[in-house]
């Protein structure tokens, strides 16, 4: 696993673990060379699901962002957008 997807992982963990059960569920089988856009994919459909705007959250999942940036945004923003709202599913 890589740096980025351990720390993706762990964030989720540390949050809310049912999240990051459901995300190790649900998710496609990550490998090593696993990029953030793979990931911004996946959570991009996730949220895709709802029935609301989810510009805001979705501007977090942007694939340009450094990797430091992008999981600050991902801490801070998406999870617990997330997690408010049961995803993943």
């Amino acid at each position: 696993m890589n740096d980025l997807l351990k720390q993706v992982t762990g964030a989720l963990f540390q949050a809310h673990p049912t999240c990051y059960h459901q995300f190790i569920a649900t998710a496609p089988v990550f490998q090593e060379d696993t990029t953030k856009q793979q990931l911004n994919r996946y959570w991009r459909t996730q949220i895709a699901v709802l029935d609301e705007d989810t510009r805001d959250v979705r501007l977090c999942l942007d694939d340009t962002l450094s990797d430091d940036d992008w999981l600050y945004a991902f801490k801070t923003h998406v999870i617990p957008f997330l997690v408010s709202r049961g995803l993943p599913r």
